[in-house]
């Protein structure tokens, strides 16, 4: 069911692409990625946020009034850091994921003078992992004390016992935004907020800072 609800937000996502009159913005943000728990297991202070990049192509038509239909295509960057619960011992690591994302929104844009405005936007996004990958090290009581570790994200909901890390392949969640727009050139501000427990076994939800920039094209 998830998949077919991707399937259509994106085919939704390039539909508004193809429409006339468009504004098309070459973007390339700066991701916050952190993680929210909700496991009894996992505290919030053994949860850190690591840096990634967003890159891609959006898209805004005007529709009336100063509202803004808004439609992107990215690669986003989330993830966190771990650490284990008793200092010096278990696993630390950064967990790293590339999402294929689609978002879909509002937008209503208040112009200051010809050249300025600002834009404040809301919407959702459905996205689907691509690449993943798991570093850090983990520390025994026993030789040798530390190993590194440096293995795959598998994107799947299978609960077999093989260890390996993984995380189910869909993400769909919430966007809050808002940008400066001069001329040609945009700053933008976003913070997704994911739906979607991303753990097979326990309860660890996405969420993003992203501040960037954006480019509009002449298409």
């Amino acid at each position: 069911m998830k998949r077919q609800l991707l399937g259509i937000l994106m085919l939704i996502t390039m539909q508004s692409f193809g429409q006339n009159k468009l504004q098309w913005v070459a973007k390339l943000g700066f991701n916050s990625a952190f993680a929210m728990s909700k496991s009894p297991d996992i505290s919030p202070n053994r949860l850190s946020s690591k840096n990634a990049l967003q890159i891609g192509i959006g898209a805004k038509k005007n529709i009336k009034n100063n509202f803004l239909l808004e439609a992107d295509l990215l690669f986003d960057g989330k993830g966190n850091g771990h650490k284990n619960s008793k200092p010096g011992f278990g696993k630390y690591v950064t967990t790293s994921l590339c999402y294929l994302q689609t978002n879909l929104g509002m937008g209503y844009k208040l112009n200051v003078d010809k050249n300025n405005a600002l834009i404040f936007s809301t919407g959702l996004y459905a996205a689907m992992g691509v690449y993943g990958r798991e570093k850090g090290f983990f520390y025994g009581d026993f030789p040798p004390y530390s190993t590194k570790i440096n293995e795959r994200v598998y994107f799947t909901t299978s609960e077999d016992k093989r260890n390996y890390t993984r995380v189910k392949p869909f993400d769909f969640g919430l966007n809050l935004g808002t940008a400066y727009n001069y001329k040609k050139y945009i700053l933008y501000l976003n913070y997704s907020s994911s739906f979607t427990n991303r753990e097979i076994w326990s309860e660890i939800y996405n969420r993003v800072f992203t501040v960037g920039i954006g480019y509009t094209l002449k298409i």
